[in-house]
């Protein structure tokens, strides 16, 4: 998770308990969906200055999720121009090949009898992808 992910995830959990601490409650099904985003319009606080705190909870919201979008375009079009581009796709296809998502559930390998968890860290990425796409 990048640290933009990061940060807006923070920031939807700082609007969702400022929300809690004033017993406003969503009742619906999915937190950030379209309906979601349509009742957070809705919301009237009791006080206006804690509507003024709302809607800027909301506001840093929204422009973190543009913030974000904006940046994934921008690491998309540099990667179609990045050199090593067509080595990645291929590296990237090939890992696809070896092992499908749709096998692996929780980090364990159904498919192979394997229900260890697999170890996270810093050399996690290493041992879990092939060394080097010739």
């Amino acid at each position: 998770m990048s640290p933009s992910d990061r940060n807006l995830m923070s920031l939807s959990v700082r609007l969702m308990a400022f929300l809690l601490r004033q017993d406003i409650r969503y009742e619906g099904r999915a937190n950030w969906n379209a309906a979601h985003l349509r009742w957070l319009a809705r919301v009237v606080c009791p006080t206006p200055a804690q509507q003024i705190v709302f809607q800027e909870y909301v506001h840093t919201v929204i422009e973190q999720t543009e913030r974000v979008c904006r940046l994934e375009a921008e690491l998309h079009a540099a990667v179609k121009t990045w050199r090593r581009q067509p080595r990645d796709v291929a590296c990237r296809s090939r890992e696809a090949a070896d092992e499908p998502e749709a096998n692996r559930i929780g980090g364990e390998d159904h498919e192979n009898g394997d229900t260890r968890r697999r170890r996270f860290g810093r050399n996690s990425m290493r041992r879990s992808r092939p060394s080097r796409c010739a």
